[in-house]
């Protein structure tokens, strides 16, 4: 059983019913957006909010993923949504999120450039945060953007690796360590309950 925490217009969920998962489900707080999924065609969604949705759910899920979804909550907020998926998760579920990366270059970018962002994470502070809600087998991962357009992709693959280098650069040169520093404009988190 899959949930998608903040669905949109179902893509993801589109995704694993065309590749034949056949118990997803998908959850909204926007009614517009839970309208264009049924569009779609998709029938296992509702509009909901996650924390009253989770609230009675107990080892339930397999997977639940949040994608762009956790910087929108406050810390408190968040510690206990992370505490009601982990409920809501059967032993040795997995949760996957993607959220801004507040390490990456320009980062304000991501994480500032919605309003209604409200907590920055970076590699430390993601690890930091998992832990301490009791996840275990944490990875936290880079996730680039996919831009649309050879000559972009093109730019892309030429040019990031030299941008990284010369982050890297900087902060070797202030004393900073980079082993652990992820550099994309999102982190990919997986935990697992």
């Amino acid at each position: 059983c899959i949930l998608d925490l903040g669905c949109g217009t179902g893509g993801l969920l589109l995704a694993l019913e065309e590749s034949g998962y056949k118990n997803v489900r998908g959850i909204d707080i926007s009614g517009e957006q839970i309208n264009k999924a049924m569009e779609l065609g998709l029938k296992n969604i509702e509009c909901a909010e996650a924390m009253q949705f989770l609230n009675d759910k107990k080892d339930e899920y397999h997977l639940i993923v949040g994608i762009d979804l956790i910087e929108h909550f406050t810390k408190e907020e968040l510690l206990d949504l992370l505490n009601a998926i982990k409920n809501a998760l059967k032993e040795g579920g997995l949760a996957i999120f993607r959220t801004p990366n507040a390490d990456a270059p320009m980062a304000s970018t991501y994480t500032l450039g919605d309003f209604t962002h409200e907590v920055f994470l970076n590699y430390f502070s993601a690890q930091q945060l998992f832990l301490n809600a009791g996840y275990r087998n944490i990875k936290i991962m880079p996730s680039h953007i996919r831009v649309a357009g050879v000559m972009k992709r093109l730019f892309q693959c030429l040019f990031w690796p030299l941008l990284v280098f010369v982050c890297k650069l900087v902060l070797f040169s202030s004393g900073k360590s980079t082993k652990m520093i992820v550099f994309t404009p999102n982190l990919l988190i997986f935990a697992q309950k």
